[in-house]
């Protein structure tokens, strides 16, 4: 909580009204953030922003899948796959650790 007034109190002492979660640690701090900012702030987190657009091109699209079996998921990660399956396992509630792979950006 200190943290996080620490690093909020000069864009709250301008009055802002809404803050934009833009990176992909936030959703994990968004209640705190919430607790510290107070109410009259609305938080808009980025990633769910994103995923609610690309749901909407989907189905106004007509790409919306008809299977009915879960699919699997591959990640791709420019630093340490440690790193990423700890922090995406916060995020997703499970534990990621087989299907991650370290690519190097420079080669795209």
């Amino acid at each position: 909580k200190t943290v996080i007034e620490r690093y909020l109190k000069s864009i709250m002492d301008n009055g802002v009204d809404t803050i934009i979660l833009g990176c992909t640690h936030y959703p994990i701090l968004k209640k705190a953030i919430g607790n510290v900012v107070g109410e009259n702030v609305k938080l808009i987190d980025s990633g769910e922003e994103t995923a609610k657009y690309a749901v909407s091109l989907i189905c106004e699209n007509n790409l919306a899948t008809t299977r009915t079996t879960q699919g699997t998921c591959d990640y791709y990660v420019s630093d340490h796959v440690e790193n990423f399956s700890k922090i995406a396992g916060l995020f997703l509630g499970k534990e990621i650790n087989k299907d991650v792979q370290r690519i190097h950006i420079e080669h795209y």
